[in-house]
């Protein structure tokens, strides 16, 4: 076996902490400093600040060295780990060859926080991925206690076996997680893009050569840019990019829209049948059109662009109407696509078990048109898709036995099943920094599930929803009401950087949103300045009440 490439980071993050404890008005943190190699626990007081307490810390010196740090300082890069989490502090990367594969092997020394709160040394870490190019698969591997490899399991472009390979702590992977997440935006990455670009271009140009030796003719499409910022690795788009191509050597670049459709679902979306066919030489689209039992050029076509659109046809219904489900999952895919990022809002299994109820109860065109023109809004559509999934299974099947007679009400019908199917009310957290009194209007924080209930009804949003989220703290909303008490505006708060920072959803009654009321948009825009927070929605319109 050769070694065809190497590269050595000596120091993957500068400073690495652990929230440990909160006691007697001190948050206690656990902070390791590669600079000089040693561990302390730092007692910081939190600060009081636009009505709520934040973390302190944010400036420090180094007790052993002396070195000021700071964990918001674009140049000093911090992780915050988990409990239990093995952390790399140095990451030593390296490709090999052998007669029918390719290694991709990462090796790194870590440091963990122990009994007495400090990180102390633990043994190294060593992964690997191997192309197998023999049996056509790629194999995830990692060195046991006797420092001999052991396959963990095979991997495909998406699905629940990729995620392993962006998740920073899994259980399938023990307390570290995979060691190329950490070449992440966060990390020292970005300061040895050239030494990283190096390895990438031997691995795949050992890759493209290896595969076309083995599947007899060109491969195009191998390379996917890397990105130093990538949150979930320098090594993320490319490896999907080599995986998929191993499996289908001859199917259309994996893109992005095509990849998150395929990553919601399971590894079973493209069963395990279209990749053994392709192994044995059938074309990538033959092989999904013998599976799913497809005919015609349109199909031909379509699944050239967009293989996942195979999948939803068989759920829905539509094998012999292919320009219906394109139709279809382009709007969909719009519930996932906001500004030019892919976000997961929605489940697709979801959608699509909604969906075939729909085409059951109304037709397949009229479903087609009610979605494509009849919600006001792409985060309408995904209310409804958000509902449907938040309901147990019981209440889901009850929901789709009993859809309403005008396809207009479902939003309202799915409303009433979630509130049947909610229990007991919930406490969700009040953030005081939210609450204000702007002119004629009060914006409020909710401190129990039913005023979010409340809300929906009156304002006939599906606000009441978010409540499990809202108690979990992972949502926080905030009520506008007039001098009468009547909910007018409703808002969405999510977390930037740990802390409530951006305004993601503003609405008022109906979905519609906060812009279309100049008056209403002035008063939330004046709130959203005041507690210095950041408008990051289309639903308002910022430049109207710039001064």
């Amino acid at each position: 076996m050769e070694t065809i490439a190497h590269y050595y980071i000596p120091a993957v993050y500068d400073v690495i902490r652990r929230y440990v404890e909160y006691t007697y008005g001190k948050e206690k943190s656990a902070i390791y400093h590669h600079g000089c190699g040693e561990s302390f626990v730092g007692n910081f007081t939190p600060q009081y600040n636009l009505g709520g307490y934040m973390g302190s810390g944010r400036f420090f010196y180094c007790p052993f060295c002396g070195e000021e740090l700071s964990i918001y300082d674009d140049n000093v890069s911090t992780y915050f780990a988990k409990k239990d989490q093995l952390v790399p502090t140095d990451m030593d990367v390296s490709v090999k060859e052998g007669a029918d594969f390719i290694d991709l092997i990462f090796v790194s020394n870590t440091v963990a926080v122990d009994k007495t709160n400090v990180f102390t040394d633990r043994a190294a870490v060593r992964q690997k991925i191997r192309f197998d190019f023999k049996s056509r698969k790629a194999i995830f591997m990692r060195s046991n206690s006797t420092r001999k490899w052991e396959a963990i399991s095979e991997i495909f472009p998406a699905g629940k076996t990729f995620h392993l390979l962006t998740a920073l702590k899994d259980n399938a992977l023990d307390s570290v997680g995979f060691l190329g997440a950490f070449l992440n935006g966060s990390s020292r990455a970005s300061k040895h893009r050239d030494g990283l670009r190096n390895v990438l271009t031997a691995l795949r140009n050992a890759f493209k050569r290896k595969l076309e030796k083995t599947v007899c003719y060109k491969v195009r499409d191998v390379f996917a840019p890397p990105t130093a910022c990538n949150e979930k690795g320098y090594f993320e788009q490319p490896l999907r990019a080599m995986i998929w191509k191993l499996l289908a050597p001859d199917a259309s670049r994996l893109t992005q829209l095509t990849l998150y459709r395929l990553s919601t679902m399971n590894d079973n979306l493209l069963p395990a049948d279209v990749f053994e066919r392709t192994k044995k030489g059938t074309s990538f689209v033959d092989a999904v059109m013998n599976e799913f039992n497809l005919t015609g050029r349109v199909w031909r076509r379509a699944l050239t662009k967009d293989p996942s659109m195979a999948y939803f046809a068989k759920r829905i219904g539509f094998t012999d109407k292919p320009s219906l489900i394109m139709r279809l999952l382009d709007k969909i895919s719009d519930v996932f696509v906001l500004g030019r990022s892919i976000t997961p809002l929605v489940d697709l299994e979801e959608c699509t078990m909604l969906t075939k109820a729909m085409v059951k109860q109304y037709g397949d065109n009229r479903t087609v048109e009610f979605i494509e023109r009849r919600f006001d809004g792409d985060q309408a559509l995904a209310d409804v898709f958000l509902m449907f999934r938040g309901l147990s299974r019981f209440n889901k099947q009850n929901a789709i036995r009993n859809l309403p007679r005008r396809m207009r009400d479902i939003h309202d019908a799915l409303l009433v099943w979630q509130q049947r199917d909610r229990g007991g009310d919930l406490p969700i957290q009040v953030h005081k920094r939210f609450v204000a009194k702007m002119g004629e209007y009060r914006f409020i924080s909710p401190d129990n599930t039913n005023q979010l209930i409340d809300a929906g009804k009156r304002m006939h949003i599906c606000v009441g929803s978010y409540g499990r989220s809202c108690s979990d703290g992972d949502k926080a909303v905030v009520l506008v009401a007039n001098n009468n008490g009547e909910p007018v505006a409703c808002l969405e708060i999510a977390k930037q950087g740990g802390r409530w920072k951006k305004v993601v959803q503003a609405k008022l009654a109906y979905n519609k949103v906060v812009a279309s009321n100049d008056a209403m948009n002035a008063v939330v825009m004046d709130w959203i300045r005041s507690r210095k927070l950041i408008p990051a929605t289309r639903d308002i319109d910022i430049e109207a009440t710039v001064v």
